[in-house]
């Protein structure tokens, strides 16, 4: 199960997706200005804060997009039941502040 966010949306509040047990991508339309998908995970538009990994997202492993914030990364994930076994930090962000 997947959700599209139209190119009109530009706010999605904190806890939209947090009853959304069986979501498993997101996808962005091209026209908008405030979010984009990636792998089908969705960030705001500069890729700077993760907005939502989808619960059901089959994948165990992901690579952190080298603008995204780590600090932001894992307060989400403490938030969520997420099955990541791996999740890569490029070797240029390994002494981003995490928390």
């Amino acid at each position: 199960m997947g959700s599209v966010i139209p190119a009109g949306i530009t706010q999605i509040g904190e806890g939209v997706f947090k009853d959304c047990g069986f979501l498993e991508d997101i996808e962005v339309a091209g026209e908008n200005g405030a979010y984009v998908a990636e792998n089908a995970i969705l960030f705001n538009k500069m890729k700077t804060e993760l907005i939502c990994y989808p619960v059901a997202k089959t994948e165990t492993s992901w690579i952190i997009p080298k603008e995204t914030s780590l600090s932001r990364v894992f307060a989400r994930s403490k938030r969520i039941s997420v099955k990541w076994k791996k999740t890569d930090v490029p070797d240029d962000r390994i002494s981003d502040p995490i928390l």
